[in-house]
């Protein structure tokens, strides 16, 4: 949260053409029509969000919300470069990793500037989620990539600053 994982894919987006998969598409769409329904006050619904995924997951696998999105898009015809911004967990990297052509990129930034960028961004101080088991994983899969001479930014700048790293990342992997 607050490290920019939505910045980069916007620039992906609107600079190379990229389509954006959202693994909690169809979460957040499930969600928002129940507590709409029962007259859910808004601000519970991120703790409903994680609480209905990881339920769905138990009933039907890990995998889930990544084997649907991948279903969605496995039959294209068009040769189109996608960016999954949302995902955060062990079981959707390796998902990801092992299917053709899908790159993991993190990206990370101090904690004090993504607590900042929130309250920004969203009027409240949402840190306290920094210590939830999907946030916790985050870390984990970043140092994994690094490990791995992948490719993570760090983005402790401006969005200009966070732009020119993509567009370096992107003549490198255009190469």
């Amino acid at each position: 949260m607050g490290a920019g994982k939505d910045e980069m894919a916007n620039h992906l987006i609107n600079k190379y053409g990229y389509i954006r998969l959202k693994l909690g598409k169809h979460i957040r769409k499930n969600v928002d029509r129940f507590c709409n329904a029962l007259h859910i006050p808004p601000e519970e619904n991120r703790k409903l969000l994680v609480t209905y995924a990881e339920t769905c997951r138990v009933i039907f696998g890990a995998d889930l919300w990544s084997a649907v999105v991948y279903d969605s898009i496995k039959n294209e015809k068009e040769n189109n470069e996608y960016i999954i911004a949302d995902g955060r967990q062990w079981h959707e990297y390796d998902y990801w990793v092992e299917q053709q052509d899908y790159i993991p990129i993190g990206i990370e930034a101090d904690v004090e500037l993504r607590k900042q960028r929130l309250i920004d961004r969203d009027g409240v101080d949402q840190s306290s989620q920094f210590d939830n088991m999907t946030e916790k994983q985050i870390g984990h899969i970043i140092e994994k990539i690094k490990k791995e001479n992948g490719i993570v930014i760090t983005n402790n700048g401006t969005l200009q600053q966070l732009q020119y790293q993509i567009d370096s990342m992107m003549r490198k992997l255009c190469k």
